[in-house]
């Protein structure tokens, strides 16, 4: 890993899942599965979506969550 835990945390590389508490990274450098840090992916809203449990945490109204990149309606 190149970076610290908490250096990645404070940085946005990782961000913890508020539902599981599952860590997650943006960047595949980044991944570490034995220390628990699984990999976010990068397509439409799959951003902000839990490496771990697949819970999205994108702010409620925020633009990924439009009906254009999910294919849900609200």
């Amino acid at each position: 890993m190149t970076h610290d835990l908490a250096t990645m945390l404070d940085a946005g590389d990782v961000e913890q899942c508020p539902a599981c508490g599952g860590l997650s990274a943006y960047a595949w450098i980044d991944v570490d599965e034995p220390a628990g840090i699984a990999h976010i992916g990068a397509t439409s809203c799959w951003e902000w979506q839990c490496g771990h449990c697949r819970t999205y945490w994108a702010a409620a109204g925020s633009p990924l969550t439009a009906e254009c990149y999910t294919h849900q309606s609200d």
